[in-house]
């Protein structure tokens, strides 16, 4: 730390140290590598991001893309 004996450390240490170790346990940050004039490296992190975002997962089904049912076609006697 910068300054192990400030104000904030002796109030905060254990809190810091606690979401430290959260951090690392549940694998919650995640390095990936990035080329910024590999335009395949750029596409692989758009990718990861929208798929972590969801992004666009609302646009898979619309109730529009279905055909009505039939009434006719539902009974079967």
């Amino acid at each position: 730390m910068r300054n192990a004996k400030s104000k904030w450390h002796e109030k905060y240490a254990k809190l810091t140290e606690a979401i430290g170790e959260v951090v690392e346990n549940f694998s919650l940050v995640r390095f990936y590598p990035l080329n910024i004039k590999d335009e395949e490296s750029i596409d692989n992190i758009m990718l990861t991001i929208d798929n972590i975002i969801q992004y666009g997962e609302d646009a898979d089904v619309k109730i529009r893309d279905f055909d009505e049912e039939d009434p006719d076609d539902t009974n079967c006697d």
